[in-house]
């Protein structure tokens, strides 16, 4: 099963280049758990995304259903950022369930400065840290829009 990235939503009224609220609704497509190969992580390309240094932030996030995901972290490699969820240790997400994971405005992430468009391609998901990220099509079936 592929994982399905349903949605990212700014849940605050933003211009481009300020912070917001991220609330990502996915079904992962495999199974997550911090002792699996995939280290329960699901990460998130957004690029133009910005906030924090190039050593990265993060924060605790808020889930439905509850406590599926404990982290965000938010990683800079130059022109790229990434936004890693991890799994909670212990907890193992079902491929097949849907998780909505709410990553907080305290957290400092910023809106691109060119803004960000309705479904915009570059904006994927990948099961596994970053640094392992296979991205494609099949993690790229974006839906975004601006509240």
């Amino acid at each position: 099963v592929s994982p399905d990235f349903a949605s990212l939503v700014f849940t605050t009224a933003v211009a481009p280049g300020e912070g917001s609220e991220l609330v990502f609704t996915f079904t992962p497509g495999d199974e997550l758990n911090t002792g699996f190969t995939n280290l329960g992580v699901v990460t998130f390309l957004l690029p133009g995304f910005t906030g924090g240094t190039d050593t990265g932030l993060t924060s605790a996030v808020t889930t439905t259903p509850t406590d599926k995901f404990d982290q965000a972290s938010f990683i800079r490699q130059g022109e790229t950022s990434y936004l890693q969820l991890t799994t909670k240790s212990g907890v193992t997400n079902a491929y097949d369930a849907q998780v909505v994971v709410t990553v907080p405005l305290s957290m400092g992430i910023k809106l691109p400065a060119d803004g960000v468009e309705a479904n915009q391609a570059s904006v994927q998901m990948s099961i596994g840290p970053y640094s392992a990220a296979t991205w494609s099509s099949a993690f790229s079936v974006v839906l975004m829009s601006a509240v």
